[in-house]
């Protein structure tokens, strides 16, 4: 047995119109190899079909012209051509050699009826229905058996045996060989043709696939390192980073007792990464284990803003909005949130901060404002600071949302969070 036999998945009438032994360079699975042949096959068989049925509908016009055959042969004839009919939907539906033969067989029986019919023998009707069965409806196998050296072999011998019959009944008919003769082997050509075109072109079709496919999976893969790289540099700068920059600043405006109970946290969450375990990081000092628990509404935001008054930033909140850290949207606006709150505190100079909340069928919408020293939002950023590029507005895109910044010098800051429910 073919070692790659032993390994493709088997299936029905997968021996029909298969490729040469697949190089390793087409780079495909066996799924996918054996997926693209089982394809391939049925596209064989379909067109195969099309050239039959151009032949039967030829055969069809031409002995239902008056005096082509006898009530008796037309009959028949009608019976077997429905029969051949049939064989080529069924080989289009799945290809195997058994139903070629069959088609070929009814084929031949078709043309063996019309040329032996009394009434046809030397109607011109009938001539032309025999040309076209042996040309187009015996041929059209032609399309089909190219793909290996065994097939070639059978469609030597079932053309071998389409021109003798053609022979004997032109000789029965007693019309003449030559001009029959050439439109039979031309029928026979453009069937062959069009089975190996498609064999020679099939390789290339693979190899291109592979390497669309390749080429998209390393972009892929690239993308989801890069926003894997955006999501560690989050969770540092939310985190520990916010501790580090409270100790290089002595931790002022940060009770002692506060600062050394966050760093203990921040400690927490790196070993927990550290052993393998999600976790979705808050604020600095204040993360969410992977869990699948349901959270209160508003409680993340009492714990955000109880945080930040042990910080030494009051934080009012007006109106209110379900906000929970257990789906994408909800976190994504929370952590955004508290970066601005973060923001204020460390930069606007000023003590306290309004976060206004309301939400609509379609959004929920977060505005920090405070009344501090305020900047220029269009001014060029150092591109190292991620708070307000990733952790505001990368962030709240990443789920479909925006992050509107207001400000401008001596004028304070107001920031808008959408996010989609």
């Amino acid at each position: 047995m073919d070692p790659e036999d032993a390994t493709t998945p088997e299936l029905p009438g997968r021996h029909l119109g298969r490729a040469p032994r697949r190089s390793p360079a087409l780079g495909l699975s066996e799924a996918d190899h054996s997926r693209f042949l089982w394809q391939r096959a049925r596209l064989l068989s379909g067109t195969t079909l099309s050239f039959a049925i151009a032949a039967e509908l030829t055969v069809l016009l031409a002995v239902f012209a008056p005096g082509a055959m006898t009530t008796t042969g037309l009959g028949i004839t009608l019976s077997l051509i429905l029969m051949h009919l049939a064989a080529h939907v069924m080989l289009a539906g799945r290809p195997s050699m058994f139903r070629v033969l069959t088609a070929y067989g009814l084929g031949q029986a078709v043309m063996l009826v019309l040329w032996n019919d009394p009434a046809g023998k030397s109607a011109v009707a009938t001539i032309t229905a025999v040309i076209a069965i042996a040309g187009w409806g015996l041929g059209s196998v032609a399309t089909i058996l190219v793909s290996t050296r065994g097939e070639t072999l059978i469609l030597a011998g079932l053309f071998a045996g389409t021109l003798v019959h053609l022979m004997i009944a032109l000789h029965a008919m007693q019309t003449s060989v030559f001009a029959p003769l050439v439109l039979v082997l031309g029928s026979w050509a453009v069937s062959l043709a069009f089975g190996i075109w498609l064999n020679q072109t099939f390789p290339r079709i693979m190899r291109r696939i592979s390497g669309i496919g390749g080429a998209y999976l390393a972009e892929r893969q690239g993308s989801e390192r890069e926003a894997q790289r955006h999501r560690d540099a989050r969770l540092l700068h939310d985190t520990v980073l916010a501790t580090l920059t409270l100790l290089a600043h002595s931790g002022r405006g940060v009770d002692e007792n506060a600062l050394r109970a966050q760093a203990a946290s921040d400690g927490k969450l790196l070993e927990r990464l550290r052993t393998g375990e999600e976790v979705h990081p808050q604020a600095s000092g204040d993360y969410l284990l992977t869990t699948t628990e349901t959270s209160v509404p508003d409680y993340e935001l009492k714990l955000m803003r109880e945080r930040f008054e042990r910080a030494g930033l009051t934080v009012a909140i007006h109106g209110s909005a379900s906000i929970s850290a257990y789906t994408h949207s909800g976190q994504a606006i929370l952590l955004a949130l508290a970066e601005a709150l973060e923001n204020v505190r460390r930069h606007a100079g000023v003590s306290a901060a309004d976060v206004t909340l309301s939400e609509t069928d379609t959004v929920v919408r977060a505005v920090v404002t405070d009344s501090g020293v305020g900047f220029d939002p269009n001014a060029e950023r150092d591109p190292n600071r991620l708070g307000m590029s990733e952790s505001i507005i990368g962030r709240v895109g990443e789920v479909g949302g925006t992050a509107r910044v207001f400000s401008a010098p001596g004028a304070g800051t107001t920031i808008m969070l959408e996010v989609p429910r």
